[in-house]
């Protein structure tokens, strides 16, 4: 989770524009990496969720038989 917004970002870093730039740029790739991560886990329990219905429906479709 990331602790700076990009605001803090802006009003620290006022002297240096390159610093700035570089900051921001950081900040938008960790925003990035960080969506991305969020999207892959909900991928993965989705994929978790359907494997374990697929495995417990093969049980109950035994049993109802």
């Amino acid at each position: 989770m990331l602790t700076l917004t990009k605001d803090e970002i802006e009003n620290s870093v006022y002297r240096n524009s390159d610093l700035k730039k570089t900051a921001l740029e950081l900040y938008a790739k960790l925003a990035k990496a960080e969506a991305e991560l969020t999207g892959l886990k909900k991928i993965i329990a989705a994929a978790n969720s359907t494997a374990s219905m697929a495995h417990y429906g093969g049980y109950i479709k035994g049993y109802i038989k």
